[in-house]
């Protein structure tokens, strides 16, 4: 495993990890986090939906966009080269609708736990995404798209 330097920084190395890795690192760390550092809200069932309905949707979300950039014959790895830019269906929306995904799941996993401990993940998570993997990937894709890419940033929202 390789590291990389994320964007505006010099010293921090981070391990060269797709996205939903580090989804499933901080799911494991939520589920650690209600085992060693217990401090649970009792909501009881009332829960369960929004933890469902957070999950479903994020999985369909994270799902449906990637399945844009198959249609679309380009890479969704962030550490590759775009051969197009996708701009429609979820895209139109978030111009991050897979990492959107993985944040709802993410959310959805702490709600379910009841642990007000795992409440610092979610926006842990979106500045290690958005630091780590946004920046850079905006930058490239500005090199590359120019123009085109500047309007899309200027109508889409980075997140929602």
């Amino acid at each position: 495993m390789t590291s990389f330097t994320p964007a505006g920084t010099d010293r921090m190395k981070l391990p060269r990890l797709y996205p939903p890795l580090w989804f499933l690192l901080f799911a494991v760390t939520a589920i650690g986090f209600s085992e060693i550092m217990p401090m649970s809200v009792e909501l009881g069932r009332v829960s369960e939906i929004p933890a469902m309905l957070g999950a479903i949707t994020g999985g369909v979300l994270a799902l449906w966009a990637r399945g844009l950039f198959r249609k679309a014959s380009t890479t969704a790895h962030p550490f590759d080269e775009a051969s197009s830019l996708v701009t429609r269906g979820a895209y139109r929306i978030s111009r991050n609708p897979m990492y959107l995904g993985l944040l709802l799941a993410l959310t959805a996993l702490v709600i379910w736990l009841q642990n007000l401990s795992g409440l610092v993940l979610p926006p842990l998570f979106v500045l290690l995404i958005n630091r780590c993997y946004i920046l850079p990937e905006e930058q490239r894709l500005s090199a590359q798209f120019g123009e085109t890419y500047l309007n899309y940033l200027n109508r889409t929202r980075r997140w929602i």
